[in-house]
């Protein structure tokens, strides 16, 4: 088979396939966007009746914190975490209220905040998590 008729054959598979990745990877954003931080807590991937874990991890949140700021979505969190309003005290004011809870920490990974336990360059100064 020829390389032309093997790239159009190709195409003809492979592009479909990537555009529906696309548009899928897409509405995943926007559906994440819109979660509340209390849509996590209240759902974890494993229930608190099933797991010490679960249970160990969710009664470590510093509840007054929470409180405050549960009703934020994922997308107006971002949008503090990375803005100039995110200082130093203020990020170690708000990570007690939200460190705990295991699909926050994937979020920060999802973001590229976050890698391997530790916060990235992107995430700017590490300290205020010590």
């Amino acid at each position: 088979m020829s390389l032309r008729r093997r790239m159009k054959i190709d195409q003809g598979i492979i592009w479909p396939a990537l555009q529906r990745h696309m548009a899928e990877r897409v509405a995943a954003k926007q559906v994440l966007a819109h979660l509340k931080i209390s849509d996590l807590r209240e759902n974890p991937a494993v229930p608190y009746e099933d797991d010490e874990v679960t249970r160990i991890i969710q009664d470590g949140v510093n509840e007054s914190i929470y409180t405050e700021i549960r009703n934020w979505s994922m997308a107006e969190f971002r949008e503090w975490f990375l803005s100039d309003a995110a200082t130093n005290e203020s990020i170690r004011w708000v990570s007690p209220g939200l460190s705990p809870i295991p699909e926050f920490a994937a979020w920060l990974e999802k973001m590229g905040l976050w890698e391997n336990g530790r916060l990235t360059s992107r995430a700017g100064d590490m300290s205020v998590f010590l």
